[in-house]
């Protein structure tokens, strides 16, 4: 019930009153999970979801599984409407059902070449960045802990672990980059809740969803971001090093309590439509 130690990964970390100590030789950890243990305490969540402050002044929640086109929307939403945004990737929510800006750098996929054609041509970035290759390499790759203390009493594992480390965005820029100056909002209401989710149908649709439906589904999006981690959080809760169930339930009932104070909708898009299509179909909404 005091700490964390992990030799293959040279990794420890303790649990203090004031938060969590870690000491690793290298950034193979997720901070933002222990962000995120930080925040549950204060009752808050990391959501993974776009937002942005509409005309009327309340926060619209854009939430789905990765790809699905919060960016797109967003980057519409602020260059176009001149509305101001909190974040395309991850938001705070709290308990009193407000959305705090979590200022980061925009992550850049493949899929949003199209959207910022200008920043992939600025950055020269290529198409794609051979994650998956990269994965099955280290995975497979023999005498790794042999090649690791090789490599360190060289002085050049950090340098060859940059180049090999998988990840599976291309590049990172700043909100300002993307859309200049004063376009990031601190704080405000949450007054929608919208969930998208591709489907195999034609056409757009609009339709009511259960409040228990969307936490369960706000609540293992945001977790399956991570899920790379997963193993490390339940280390952690094993060990006692977290009370793991009191973390969950804070998570839920944060996020219940959101719902619970704004119009929720989920809208199904078909599985080609363009981010353009979706774009249009919001306006059409109204939530744009």
């Amino acid at each position: 019930g005091a700490f964390v130690r992990d030799p293959g990964e040279k990794l420890f970390v303790s649990r203090t009153e004031a938060g969590f100590i870690i000491c690793a030789d290298y950034s193979n950890f997720l901070i933002n999970l222990y962000i995120q243990l930080l925040l549950s305490d204060m009752g808050m969540t990391m959501t993974h979801a776009a937002a942005f402050e509409a005309k009327d002044g309340r926060i619209t929640l854009l939430a789905g599984a990765g790809g699905i086109g919060k960016t797109a929307v967003l980057g519409y939403a602020v260059a176009e409407l001149g509305l101001r945004h909190l974040g395309d990737d991850i938001v705070i929510a709290d308990e009193t059902g407000i959305c705090h800006a979590f200022p980061r750098q925009f992550v850049l996929k493949s899929y949003h070449k199209k959207i910022y054609s200008e920043v992939f041509k600025k950055k020269r970035l290529p198409k794609w960045n051979a994650y998956n290759l990269k994965r099955f390499i280290i995975e497979n790759a023999p005498f790794v802990g042999f090649m690791k203390k090789f490599l360190k009493q060289r002085g050049i594992y950090y340098r060859v672990a940059s180049i090999l480390r998988p990840q599976q965005f291309l590049a990172s820029v700043s909100p300002d980059e993307l859309f200049g100056d004063g376009t990031m909002a601190e704080r405000g209401k949450i007054g929608r809740v919208i969930y998208l989710d591709r489907c195999f149908q034609p056409e757009f649709s609009s339709l009511s969803i259960q409040p228990d439906i969307l936490v369960n589904r706000l609540f293992s999006v945001i977790h399956y971001e991570w899920k790379d981690f997963m193993t490390h959080l339940l280390t952690l809760g094993s060990l006692n090093v977290i009370d793991l169930p009191k973390y969950l339930k804070s998570n839920l009932s944060v996020f219940s309590s959101v719902i619970a104070r704004a119009e929720i909708t989920q809208i199904n898009i078909p599985e080609d439509a363009s981010p353009v299509r979706l774009i249009e179909y919001l306006e059409k909404e109204g939530v744009l």
